[in-house]
């Protein structure tokens, strides 16, 4: 009988081990999709800010403000998006 459970001890120390490797591989993986998507959002957002900063120069102000809060509206909204899929992904 102390066989058995020794043996049943040895499973269920290599499964825990193996359970904390994968959700250490798990938080690796959020970690980089999350720098990813913050990365991403980020070089969308500098794009923009460059263009209503280059836009006056081209088509004139009130043009301009049209494409600003256009842009800010979609740099506002990528955000929103962003966080929507690491709270999905998390839970």
């Amino acid at each position: 009988m102390k066989k058995i459970s020794s043996v049943g001890l040895y499973i269920l120390a290599a499964s825990l081990g193996f359970a904390a490797n994968v959700r250490a591989e798990e938080s690796v993986t959020k970690k980089e999709e999350t720098e990813k998507n913050e990365a991403s959002d980020s070089a969308k957002r500098t794009y923009r800010e460059v263009e209503d900063q280059a836009c006056p120069l081209v088509n004139g102000k009130i043009v301009c403000l049209e494409k600003k809060i256009k842009h800010t509206v979609k740099n506002m909204s990528d955000s929103e998006k962003t966080k929507a899929k690491e709270k999905n992904k998390s839970e």
